[in-house]
């Protein structure tokens, strides 16, 4: 007995040491990305986080106290909130992916009255980009390249839990998510053993997408996963009724857990007597009340339009989604095999069948292990998620704490039913190798790739287009989609070349990407000055055919890219600007746009003859204000580039002609540069001004001839206006495009720049 409470005793104080660490843990990571000068309540979270971890350390070395049970359970809610806070207020301040954007604005329309299943796409994608900053290529795509058709995706009752939070004024569900989570937590913690609940918390802090990550993006899992709880615990208890309700209403959240219904059916058809027909009775009224539940949260959406809700919730499972996740569809991924979505639907099918027979066969022994099977009918899937696996560790945990307390199944004899295990075995693995052979057959050959070139078109720095030659060796008419991919995501490129190829025939293609989210990652080379590269990490190319499942993945693309002089200087790809989304800036360029009291600041696209242009606009309301920029309203962008010694080239069209106060250009569309000692700006409009100045602060002030309302092209001679001033060639410079006003000549100002390129040296 001493030797019991010795083990207990020494489980509820590294539980305290487990907690302590990860106090310190949360406090590194609050720290490194809380981002302390400008958000000082993380210094309090910090803080707090190190007293805890002092205060867990001591007391692993204080004999037992019951108290010590609830200050790894308090400690434990702390770093997840304090992390869960610094995540989504300042680390990821938006929805990183479409499954809660979709759902918010799904809740949005049902608090207007309208059906939230009748959302299409045209209607959607704007407002999940402007608010949410998710742009076309995260939406989850089909094999076509296009959205899957219906948006919201879930069963009724997803929307039901939401939409009241949205009806209070709350503007992020992520904290809804975080509450189910948080709720899940004390479930486990309310089942656990004393003895247990110290460490019980361990399994899912060392995962930390679900510890964390899943929930602070956005992935809804948390919430059905304390309705799955509650109804493993009437199970464990025998109130097969509200089980069922509980099953039924997690069913009602979202279409994961449905895979549990055969395995809990299994538990009653077990658990229910001897006979027969008390097996079948118990099994019968246990799936007639989960039915109804479920019926009963989404008869709403069904009587309002049941085709519309049945195609929405039915989508995820029809549609034809490209192969994503972890799991064996990872093969097809890579290029390693050629396997249809077909392949995976049976294989898939073919263990879901086979876990089912075995929790059966072996229920006796496997009793309490119904959820672990569950992960593994998912890993086989086309699109094997991992969210879809992890978010069962809580009921995997449950199902331990239960078999812990459980003494009479230790007891239980063992099954001998090998026989029966080696021929469901034996049929999986026939159904499998069927479905190899059928797909070898079928799809031999399949679409073969390959890469021509790869180039920077766009001066971005980093690949642009690709072009190549696609062959396709199937027996069918081919409809190409082209994807890039470097990590686990894969972004639609558009293509140009034949819409569709016939059996046998080879084409050209060159793929260009629709936005930034699509541009492969570079890497800035150590090397500095004006020889620092940017060099690709590297992607590969995807082509599927948009009617079928055929899928085929080119080698590792990595070809040097030598960065532009400047980089993005027609600004064809934009992204939200400081994580707003309200505010988006040409990639490669950093904003440096102020406006203080009345006054107005904007920067936006602008198209000009299918060309586009940056647009930058001022309204200066002629009031000062007491701070540092009170006199100015500014908006401007700026690079730091190489010293461009064959000089400069810009395309604009003032809106304005520019004003001085004195020598001081009081309102104008100026293009600056600075190299940190001395500074050039060049004002572009037609003025009386002298050409060429010298302001009081040193500053050259150079005067080009840029009519208002008209498009024009000017150079400005880097080199030779440094030589004029006497001053040495800098390495570097900092680049800026600006339009500002001054207090004394209040208005409206605007200009457009099509574009502003280093001269090339072939040119100079």
């Amino acid at each position: 007995m001493r030797r019991s409470d010795d083990l207990n005793e020494a489980t509820r104080r590294i539980g305290l040491l487990v907690a302590a660490s990860l106090q310190f843990t949360v406090a590194t990571f609050l720290y490194l990305r809380g981002g302390v000068p400008l958000n000082r309540d993380v210094v309090v979270l910090i803080t707090l986080c190190y007293a805890m971890a002092f205060w867990l350390t001591i007391s692993a070395f204080v004999p037992s106290g019951r108290w010590r049970d609830w200050l790894v359970a308090a400690a434990m809610l702390y770093a997840l909130l304090a992390s869960f806070y610094v995540g989504v207020r300042i680390v990821t301040p938006g929805y990183t992916n479409d499954s809660l954007a979709l759902l918010h604005v799904g809740s949005e329309r049902l608090l207007r009255g309208q059906n939230p299943y009748h959302l299409s796409w045209e209607e959607i994608a704007p407002e999940l980009n402007e608010r949410f900053g998710l742009p076309r290529e995260l939406l989850t795509s089909r094999t076509s390249g296009d959205p899957i058709e219906h948006p919201v995706a879930y069963p009724g009752l997803a929307l039901m839990l939401t939409a009241p939070f949205l009806a209070a004024g709350m503007r992020d569900l992520r904290w809804v998510l975080f509450g189910a989570e948080v709720a899940a937590w004390l479930l486990l913690y309310a089942r656990a053993p004393r003895v247990l609940r110290s460490v019980v918390w361990i399994p899912m802090i060392l995962e930390v997408n679900i510890f964390l990550l899943y929930a602070q993006g956005g992935i809804t899992e948390w919430l059905w996963v304390p309705a799955m709880l509650i109804c493993a615990r009437y199970l464990e208890t025998g109130r097969n009724g509200a089980a069922a309700a509980a099953l039924g209403t997690a069913a009602a959240i979202k279409q994961v857990p449905w895979l549990a219904a055969p395995f809990a059916a299994v538990w009653i058809w077990n658990t229910a007597g001897p006979s027969a027909r008390q097996k079948i009775g118990a099994t019968a009224q246990f799936a007639g009340v989960a039915l109804s539940t479920f019926m009963i949260w989404n008869l709403p959406f069904m009587v309002w339009d049941t085709r519309a809700w049945w195609l929405g919730v039915i989508e995820p499972m029809v549609s034809p989604m490209i192969p994503f996740g972890s799991g064996l569809s990872l093969f097809t991924q890579a290029g390693l095999l050629r396997m249809p979505r077909e392949f995976f639907l049976v294989v898939q099918s073919a263990v879901f069948v086979a876990a089912v027979v075995t929790y059966h066969v072996f229920f006796p022994r496997l009793r309490y292990a119904m959820w672990a099977f569950i992960p593994v009918v998912f890993w086989f899937g086309f699109r094997s998620l991992h969210n879809y696996i992890v978010s069962w560790i809580p009921l995997i945990l449950w199902g331990f704490l239960v078999s812990w307390t459980d003494r009479g199944i230790r007891a239980e004899p063992r099954t001998k039913l090998r026989p029966a295990v080696a021929t469901a075995a034996a049929a999986v693995a026939a159904i499998i190798i069927a479905v190899v052979v059928f797909a070898r057959l079928s799809f031999a050959g399949g679409l073969d790739l390959r890469v021509v070139n790869v180039r920077d078109e766009l001066a971005i720095g980093a690949p642009t287009a690709v072009t190549l030659e696609l062959t396709n060796n199937t027996p069918r008419v081919a409809e190409p989609r082209f994807w890039i991919s470097w990590g686990p995501f894969s972004f639609l490129w558009m293509a140009e070349g034949p819409q569709r190829l016939d059996p046998g025939v080879r084409a050209r293609y060159t793929i260009r990407p629709q936005g930034p989210a699509g541009l492969p990652p570079t890497t800035e080379s150590p090397r500095r000055g004006a020889n620092a590269v940017n060099r690709p990490n590297g992607f590969v190319v995807r082509v599927n055919d948009a009617s079928s499942s055929i899928f085929t993945v080119s080698p590792p693309l990595a070809p040097p890219v030598a960065t532009p002089p400047i980089r993005n200087p027609r600004f064809h790809f934009w992204m939200r600007g400081n994580g707003d989304p309200s505010r988006p800036i040409p990639i490669h360029w950093s904003d440096q746009s102020w406006a203080v009291g009345h006054d107005r600041s904007s920067l936006k696209r602008s198209e000009w003859d299918a060309m586009h242009a940056l647009r930058l606009e001022v309204v200066q309301d002629g009031r000062t204000v007491p701070t540092a920029h009170g006199e100015w309203v500014t908006s401007a962008l700026h690079q730091r580039i190489a010293f461009p010694r064959c000089g400069l080239s810009i395309v604009a069209r003032p809106s304005f002609e520019p004003k001085f106060v004195g020598p001081w250009p009081a309102a104008a569309l100026t293009l600056q540069v600075l190299d940190g000692e001395h500074a050039i700006w060049v004002v572009l409009g037609q003025s009386k001004a002298k050409a060429a100045a010298i302001l009081p602060n040193g500053t050259r002030l150079v005067m080009l001839n840029a009519p208002p309302h008209h498009w024009s092209r000017h150079t400005v001679g880097l080199e030779g206006l440094y030589a004029d001033a006497g001053w040495p060639i800098p390495q570097h410079i900092t680049l800026k495009i600006a339009v500002t006003a001054h207090a004394s000549v209040p208005g409206s100002y605007g200009a457009d720049i099509r574009e502003i390129e280093a001269i090339r040296k072939d040119d100079c």
